[in-house]
């Protein structure tokens, strides 16, 4: 099941559990305003442990496109 993004406090928030099990891997998290735009802009992620959590601000945007990442250690 994917995570679903929440609107919190004026943010657009992505949370999820990493799956028990799971080893040698990262999680992160990249957003952009538009898809016309070649750069994705990192976002820091402020969960812990095995809970992850992506935010952006909303602000002014009017759309707000998010994108998770999957690397191995």
């Amino acid at each position: 099941m994917l995570p679903q993004p929440q609107n919190i406090g004026g943010n657009y928030v992505i949370t999820f559990t990493q799956l028990a099990g799971v080893s040698g891997v990262t999680f992160g998290a990249e957003w952009k305003a538009d898809l016309t735009s070649a750069t994705w802009t990192p976002i820091a992620e402020s969960g812990s442990g095995s809970t992850h959590t992506f935010s952006v601000p909303v602000g002014t945007n009017q759309k707000l496109f998010i994108r998770l990442t999957v690397t191995s250690r």
